[in-house]
C-alpha cells in the first residue's frame, strides 16, 4: 500500500496528497488515474500506448512507478512536503 505524503504549495497555500509506493489505483483503474489527478496529457499518452502496445500490461508495469513520478511532479511545480 502506498504511503500518503501531504504537500503544500507555498505560493497558493493549496494542499495536495502525494504518494510513495506501489499504485494500487493504477493497477486496478489503469489509465484513468492520471485523468482523475489532472494529468490529462499523461493519461492520453497511456491510453494510446495501451492501444498500440500490449494493452493492460502497460498499466501493470506503470503501477510500480506512477506514485513516485506524480509526487516528484508536484515537488517540481512549487509544492513542498508539509
Amino acid at each position: 500500500m502506498a504511503q500518503r505524503v501531504l504537500v503544500k504549495n507555498s505560493r497558493t497555500g493549496e494542499i495536495k496528497s502525494g504518494f510513495i509506493g506501489f499504485s494500487w489505483t493504477m493497477f486496478f483503474w489503469g489509465d484513468f488515474v492520471p485523468l482523475f489527478r489532472g494529468e490529462i496529457l499523461k493519461g492520453i499518452i497511456l491510453i494510446l500506448l495501451d492501444f498500440i502496445a500490449v494493452g493492460i500490461f502497460i498499466c501493470m508495469i506503470y503501477a510500480f512507478s506512477y506514485n513516485r513520478q506524480y509526487t516528484n511532479k508536484l515537488l517540481t511545480h512549487g509544492y513542498e512536503i508539509a
